[in-house]
Order: C-alpha cells, then structure tokens, then sequence
C-alpha cells in the first residue's frame, strides 16, 4: 500500500498531531507500507500562525502538491489538518476525482473561541464549525479520536466518521526513565529527589502537567489550587510569561523532549491535566506509562481514556479539580499499575491496524457535488438564531444598554414609588447621591438584596464592628421592605442605603462618594458594572454566602462564560453556602472558592413584641394554629385547601398566611372570600376573633411574632419554583417545620434539617394535609426540641467567616 499523508503539523513542530503521525508511519513502514507525508516548506508564502508563531501555514501550495501526486502516485491519501496545506490537497482531490479520507485532531471551534474577543465568541465558535463541517463533507472517513469527540461531530451534522485511537511508546515513557523505580506513594516521600535529580530541591508531592502553556489549555484552572508541595509545568507557549509574573510559586522548566521529558514524568507524584478542549490527550498516556496517577476533569479527553473500570486505580477525575488531584495522591496508586495500564489498552500496533481499516473503507462517496447552498442556508439560519440571542449576554452591550436607559429610569422607580415599592424619599439612593454624610476614616461596604439577605448580615456585621480597625460600616439592599425591616434592627451606628442601579453613572457616583476600604456581597448578586468598579477602585472585595444553581451555572457557561469568570476573579475570596455552590463556581473561574456553611443559618432571632405576643395569646386561647410564611403566588390556595380539610377535624382552627410580599394581601383576601372562610388582616390592627379561620400577616417586621404564636410551620417558596426561604428562622422558635419538594436556596440547610429530623420534607399538596393533620395532633414535639437544637449548632459558620475574612480585612484597614 502507497500512502500519501498531508500534515500542517510536523517537524520541527512537537505535538499530539505530529507525535501520533510519526508512530503511525513507524508502524505502517515496520507493516511493509510505503508512506510518504508533506508538511509545510520554506517559501515565499509561508507564514507564522498567529499566537502560534512555531506553527508554519504554507499557502498556494497547490503547484508542489500536484508534483508529489503525479510522482508517487499513492493508493490512498490522507488529510490530517484543515489547514492551507489540507485545504490545497482537498481541492486537488476534488478536481481529478481522488478519495481521500481526513481527522479530526483538533478542537479548533473551541480554540478559536477562547481567543476570539469576547462579543465575538459565540459567534466565532459557530462559524467555525461550519467551517470544519464543509471542510470534511467531501471526505470518504473522518477519523476521530474518542467515542465523545464522534458523539460531538455527529450532533454538529459532520458525516462518515471513523474511530482512530492513540498509543503510547512504552519504552520510553517507564517509571524507570528515573534511575530506578519510584517507591509507591506510601513511601516516604524524602527519597524521591534522590530517584530523580531534575526535582532536587523541590518540595514534595510534586504535581505536574506537561503540554502547550496557552490560554485553551485551562492551565490556570490547575496553577491557582490550593494544594500541598510544588506545582511543575514542563512546555512553552504564548502565554508562558505572564503566567510566570502571576505565579511566582510554579516551577516553569520549559520544552523537553526524548529521555528528558520521560525522566521528568517518571519523577513527579502526580499527573494533573486541566484542559476541556483537547480531543484527546496523549500527554495522559505518557504520564500513565511513566508510572503517574491522573486527575483530570471528567471532560472529552481524560473520560474516554480513562474509561475502563480498572482506570479508578489509576486516576480521579472531578468537577472540581482540587479533588481530582487530592483524590488521586490519596490513591497511592504503584507505578507499575499505571504503566501496565497504558500498555494494555493503548498500543500504536492497535491504533496502526484501526487506521488502515478505516482508509481502506474509503470511497468515492463524497466525490459528488456537495449541497452547497443548504449547507450555506443552515449556516445562516443558524447563525441568524444566535445573533438574536447573544447581545444581551455580551458585557459591553450590557453597558451600552444601561447607560441608554438610564434617562428612562427614573420614570420607572416613580411608578415603582407609585406603587409603593420604592421610598419616594429615598430614591436619589438609586442613583448614587448619598443622603448621609461619609464617616471619616475606614470604611467596610456590604450588600444584600433583600430582607432575608440583609438580615442574614447582621450577626457579621457585629463582628465586623468590633475589628481593631474600628471601621465604619455601610449596608446597601435593593428593597422597601428590607429598608423598613433593617430600620427597626440596624444598630444606630450601620449606615444604611438602597443599592445604586447599575449603570455606569451610578455606580461610579457611589464608589466615588462612599470609598471603601473593604466590600462584601452576598449570595448572588453580581451587578457587571458595580463588581466592575470594585476593580477599576482597586478596592478588596468578598463574595460570602454565594450560591449558583446549576441552572445558572449553565446558563453563564453556555452563554458568557468569560463574562462570569472576570466577575468572579474581582473577588479576592468567594465563600460559597455548599460545597456543590463552591464547585460550580470555581468551575465558572472562581478558582479558589470553598464552602463554609451558609451565613442565613447563624442569624439571630426574629425580634418579637412582648405586648403583642399577649395580646394575641389572649385572643386566640388554645386554639389549633399552623402559620405558612413567606407565600407566593399559587401557595395560598394550597393553604387554604389544607386549612378546609383540617378545619373538619379542628373545627377551631386558625391558619395564618404571610405573604412574602405584603402588598399582595388584597388577592389573598378575594381567595379567601371566594373559599367563604371568614378573614382578618394584621395591617388593620385586628386581632385575630373566634369566627376568623384565616388570618392573614400583612406587615413587615413580625415575623418572629407568628413563628412565636405557632406551633407548626411551613415554608413558603417551596411549593412554587422559588426555591424555598430560610427554614432557621422557623427552628429558632422551635417550629415543627414542614416544606415543599423545592428548596434549592437553602438545599444544604434543608437536606440537613431532615437527616437530624428538625423538619420534614412533603413531596407534593396531599401529604402536605397529612402531616399538618398528625402535626396538629402532637405529634411534633420531638421535631420542636430538635428544631431548636439545629440552630444551636449553626453558629459555628460564622466563626469559619471570620476567619476566612480576617487576613483580607486586615490587610486592607491597615
């Protein structure tokens, strides 16, 4: 067999493509095959690849190419790049009517997307599957590397695919490139620099990743983890300098090749391989046949390699590459193991035979003319789709638009004022103007949104308080009735105001006036152009009690990954509720997000009214109460479908209903009189009188006061797709606690509040009724005691807050 192979990638070039066609040729000459492979000469129109300038693209290559045809004539002719010199003999093929088959080595879409500027990326990414998809249309097999990279190809509509695997050269790549063999990592680890003297001097364990030092490489996902010894990157590439000026602590070593490179595998602890593009990743299998464990995302690449059941002995991979690394030191895997594994499943014989199945299934097929123009319409249909979608995901779009409406805005807060939703006093807050005067000296920023958030602060704000600083404190939220609540809570030395809308102008205005030393937000309040001027006024920052729910997760991934990921990285830390929140967002590029308990959890008690609590004790006497808090549209009428099955068994009952947004109280009103069950509202100062059946807590500010009055409570929110509100508050009062199926805010919290039986979760309106019923009966006593003891447990959060906080805080109120 004749074999014509065209490569943009070869010698001088290092890399996964040139690595695996120079051990194909090996095997396919040891076969008995006659090989011949062009990659890209010296000439006039030979130029360096941008951010690639090692990488040579050869152009109008077509005359040379034509003279190796005619000359060696081949039986088949293989396409191994897209590149001008795949495309020259693409077309080449096509004119004299010549199968060839091609591989898809490359994830270059996803390339092309990491470098693009961001408001092009998506785009960028979209355009160049198209280009990859006609590129490959004509060919008779598209080789591909792993079952996911094929899966991938097939829902992007390219055709004829083909497995073509990869190997490993065994010999050189063995736990013995050192010395000799490396203890297994029970040993000690005081003699490893003794096997390998590269490593001198270093210390242990010793995590390593070999491959090209380039943004698409995601090395710093790996560079910025938290993790015991010394961090080692062997290779070069664009971005090898500033990595190095940002992360001091690395060891760069810089290109190595042959026996060197082998010696410098053999030598480390651990293997870690942080890329999500990499179609495959040959440098896994090098590092396996050097004896080393992996860890690795579970990503295309590292999950089809690793495959194989026994592949747990020898590697972990994560969503949060922390744990893949630890998890794979902690497997003690012995480097015989991991060599053996590379050998079985990965050898070049192997892979040679695949590729010569797959030329000889070559045809003629694709010889025919292409649908061009459907393939040109699919595109534009396609990319039509995407445009109409991705501007409001694109940070400098977001800009533009608010600094278009802001002329518009105060026309929207006055209707909002209108409607009582905003302090018509108050509204120059939104826009910046301070109505206060700065206090002089230190100043600490914090922000939430709303009540429960504000709320929440209060306890870390008395801590914040007592720092030796002797800072002053700012507290900002986005809402009336947290204005009006915090008002009756806040110490009268925490200054309060409204959180300024996010536009450039008010944003800048309130940075400019109020100058903190230190800022903390909360939760997931990522407003682009006021975490922007967090940057641009050099001020530290924390994200504590952050969440991000995998919908949100997926919608920033899909959408504005880069977006995010800058947002976060503002933070000099990001502590998350859980640690699935902590995963998520390090996986966004929060890097070195961790969870320490949510901050909801340790808030004080809800304030009661003495005289009230009396007033309403009398008025109700031993009456049956349940309480639902913190409704919203569509639970009310569960609530009063439970409160008409109860009230046949507790003729006296009374339920209370507190809405979570008080201003709704007259469509509660209209369910109830539509039920025929006699109503009350708080806001009229009624008390609560032996006919009323429904008593409805239209106020702000005493929500202590109903937990105090009821025995059994349910939270609002998780009925509904809300996500549930904060179940603490209800155990401080020593609540029996029932909730709906959907408490994503406060899942952690939850999933814990059921395993210690603090509360009881109710899948659906039926067994809701059920267990109010029993309930109500007394049946929730031990759920009451042990309410109670949860919330004595959780002020431990608090602390791990602080201590996580106290080296920033310190730093910055010097």
């Amino acid at each position: 067999m004749k074999l014509l192979i065209i490569s943009d990638a070869w010698h001088p070039q290092l890399n996964g493509v040139v690595r695996t066609l120079e051990f194909t040729i090996r095997e396919l000459q040891a076969m008995g095959h006659e090989v011949e492979i062009t990659g890209p000469e010296k000439s006039l129109f030979t130029f360096p690849m941008p951010t690639y300038p090692e990488i040579k693209l050869e152009f109008f290559a077509g005359r040379r190419l034509k003279k190796i045809l005619d000359r060696f004539q081949p039986d088949y002719i293989h396409i191994s790049t897209e590149g001008p010199l795949g495309y020259a003999m693409r077309s080449l093929c096509l004119r004299h009517r010549r199968p060839f088959s091609t591989a898809y080595h490359t994830c270059f879409p996803e390339y092309v997307e990491q470098r693009s500027p961001f408001p092009l990326r998506n785009t960028t990414k979209l355009i160049t599957y198209q280009i990859m998809k006609w590129f490959h249309a004509p060919s008779g097999c598209v080789m591909v590397a792993t079952p996911t990279l094929e899966s991938l190809l097939r829902k992007r509509r390219i055709k004829r695919l083909k497995r073509w695997s990869r190997g490993v050269d065994v010999g050189l790549f063995h736990p013995r490139a050192c010395e000799r063999l490396r203890e297994p990592q029970s040993e000690p680890q005081k003699n490893k620099s003794e096997n390998c003297p590269a490593y001198e001097g270093l210390a242990r364990p010793l995590s390593l990743h070999v491959g090209r030092v380039a943004v698409e490489k995601n090395l710093e996902a790996f560079l910025a983890l938290d993790l015991p010894g010394t961090k080692v990157i062997i290779g070069d590439g664009p971005d090898m300098e500033s990595l190095k000026k940002k992360y001091p602590g690395i060891r760069f070593l810089g290109r190595k090749t042959g026996e060197d490179l082998a010696r410098h595998y053999a030598g480390a602890d651990v293997f870690v391989f942080p890329s999500k593009t990499d179609t495959f990743g040959l440098v896994i299998l090098e590092a396996l046949a050097s004896g080393l464990p992996i860890a690795a995302y579970p990503v295309q690449g590292p999950r089809d390699i690793l495959a194989m059941p026994e592949a747990r002995r020898v590697s972990v991979l994560d969503d949060d590459l922390r744990t893949a690394v630890l998890g794979a030191l902690a497997l003690k895997a012995d480097p015989q193991t991991c060599h053996d594994f590379a050998a079985t499943h990965y050898s070049w014989g192997a892979c040679t035979r695949q590729f010569i199945d797959n030329l000889q299934a070559t045809t003629p097929f694709a010889l025919r003319r292409l649908g061009r123009f459907s393939v040109a319409l699919d595109f534009l249909q396609m990319l039509w789709r995407r445009i109409r979608t991705l501007p409001k995901f694109y940070p400098n779009i977001y800009r533009t638009f608010s600094m278009v409406l802001e002329p518009l805005l105060p026309i929207y807060l006055n209707h909002r004022a209108r409607h009582g939703k905003e302090d018509p006093e108050r509204l120059p807050e939104r826009f910046g103007h301070a109505s206060v005067k700065r206090p002089l000296g230190k100043l600490i920023w914090c922000h939430g949104a709303s009540v429960g958030e504000g709320l929440s602060l209060l306890p870390l704000l008395e801590r914040l308080e007592a720092h030796p600083a002797r800072p002053s404190i700012l507290l900002t939220t986005g809402t009336r009735s947290s204005a009006e609540v915090l008002k009756k809570r806040l110490p009268p030395n925490i200054i309060h105001q409204y959180v300024p809308v996010d536009t450039l102008p008010a944003t800048e205005r309130f940075m400019a006036y109020w100058r903190p030393d230190f800022a903390i937000v909360t939760e997931s309040e990522l407003w682009p152009n006021l975490i922007g001027k967090l940057r641009r006024h050099a001020v530290s920052a924390a994200l504590v009690n952050a969440r991000m729910s995998a919908e949100s997760a997926q919608r920033w991934e899909n959408f504005a990954g880069l977006w995010i990921a800058a947002l976060l990285r503002v933070f000099n830390l990001v502590l998350a509720q859980t640690e699935a929140d902590a995963v998520r967002l390090r996986t966004l590029g929060a890097y070195g997000a961790k969870s320490v308990g949510n901050l909801k959890a340790t808030a004080a008690p809800l304030p009661v009214n003495e005289a009230n609590l009396a007033a309403f004790k009398e008025s109700l006497g031993k009456r049956p109460i349940w309480l639902i808090a913190s409704t919203h549209e569509g639970e009310e009428e569960i609530a009063l479908r439970a409160a008409a099955v109860l009230q046949k068994s507790y003729t006296d009952l009374l339920t209370i209903i507190v809405p979570r947004h008080p201003e709704r109280a007259e469509k509660i009103m209209a369910l109830c009189k539509a039920q025929n069950m006699e109503t009350l509202r708080r806001s009229e100062r009624a008390l609560p009188e032996e006919k009323t059946s429904v008593y409805i807590a239209d106020t702000l500010g005493e929500m202590g006061l109903f937990y105090r009055l009821a025995p059994v409570a349910v939270i609002g929110g998780s009925f509904t797709q809300v996500g549930g509100h904060n179940p603490v508050e209800a155990a401080a009062f020593g609540c029996a606690i029932l909730f709906g199926p959907d408490m994503r805010n406060f899942s952690e919290i939850a999933r814990d509040m059921v395993q210690q039986g603090a509360a009881q979760q109710v899948a659906h309106e039926e067994e809701l009724q059920k267990e109010l019923f029993t309930l109500l009966g007394g049946a929730g006593n031990d759920m009451r005691l042990r309410a109670r003891a949860f919330t004595a447990r959780q002020h431990e959060v608090l602390e791990h807050i602080m201590a996580e906080l106290r080296p920033f805080l310190d730093e910055a109120l010097k």
